[in-house]
């Protein structure tokens, strides 16, 4: 039996349904882009001796995370202010077992002895 809008049984796949495929990737780069411009724009920062500086709000923030932890030992500022200025640190992957080296092979075949 034939419903009205002409599928013989409930469900399937009908036309224009699921999930748009680059919707979510699309919408990311949308916010990205927001950030950037709003992080680019700028403001007048008052500072503690009564002088006005432009910066932009990304300036503003760096400003911010470096008082914060030079004044207040806060490491958790320091490591953030750091990881925004230089970049986070490399982080090697290697490893020793048996006196050999590992390799990590990150496509699915696992761990692999070299010699």
């Amino acid at each position: 039996m034939k419903k009205e809008d002409g599928r013989k049984k409930n469900g399937g796949a009908r036309k224009g349904s699921g999930r748009k495929p680059l919707l979510e990737k699309q919408v990311l780069e949308e916010i990205k882009a927001r950030m950037k411009s709003h992080g680019a724009t700028e403001i007048d920062v008052k500072r503690k001796d009564g002088t006005t500086e432009r910066l932009t709000r990304a300036e503003a923030l760096l400003d911010i995370l470096f008082v914060e932890g030079f004044n207040n030992k806060n490491i958790t500022a320091i490591k953030e202010y750091f990881d925004r200025i230089i970049g986070k640190a490399v982080q090697p992957l290697e490893g020793v077992k048996d006196g050999e080296p590992l390799v990590v092979d990150f496509l699915g075949e696992g761990l692999k002895r070299t010699k």
